[in-house]
């Protein structure tokens, strides 16, 4: 499950503490806000005392989070896919949305490495398939492009990432009817 990470060890020990139902009803009471202050409030003290590379921790818990929230809310997207050479972290909905109508695509970065000239390159090279450029969005610990839209930690605006998606897909009509897990017999 954590495949020997200890960040996605707090992570996914948090979420299934926390519980499948209650995300669930988080996500479905469209409360995803709350969801995600309480992952955050809750992992990255732990993930900020850990060992090694403390901006690849904060990615991973990032990427982790992203992935599972996405799932759960049965948010359309694609991780880790390669376009033209150009590793690409989240696509949502998909890359063949991207590549066709790139105005209806959301490209998600989140960079291991936080200096600006490094998340400058990356942006450049995501430009070269996606040139919309305020549909490519970072997520960070803090503000290191300030020309482009940021989501972080620091700032706590991390917490309207899912709405923020959601509000996109449903102006490029890209929202689908979403049935949302139960366990219900």
């Amino acid at each position: 499950m954590a495949e020997d990470n200890p960040v996605k060890e707090i992570l996914y020990n948090y979420l299934n503490k926390f519980g499948d139902n209650k995300i669930q009803r988080f996500l479905s009471e469209k409360k995803s806000s709350e969801l995600i202050e309480q992952i955050i409030s809750h992992c990255y003290p732990e993930i900020k005392h850990l060992g090694g590379n403390g901006d690849e921790n904060i990615c991973t818990l990032l990427t982790g989070m992203l992935h599972y929230l996405l799932t759960n809310s049965l948010i359309p997207s694609q991780r880790k896919i390669e376009l033209d050479g150009i590793e690409l972290d989240i696509v949502i909905p998909d890359l063949k949305t991207l590549k066709t109508k790139p105005k209806n695509a959301l490209v998600l970065h989140i960079p291991k490495h936080v200096d600006e000239s490094t998340i400058n390159r990356t942006v450049n090279m995501i430009q070269t398939v996606q040139p919309n450029k305020e549909n490519i969005w970072i997520i960070q610990k803090e503000l290191q492009q300030p020309n482009i839209r940021t989501f972080e930690i620091n700032n706590n605006s991390i917490t309207q990432i899912i709405d923020e998606i959601n509000g996109f897909l449903s102006k490029t009509k890209q929202t689908q009817f979403k049935i949302f897990k139960s366990n219900l017999v």
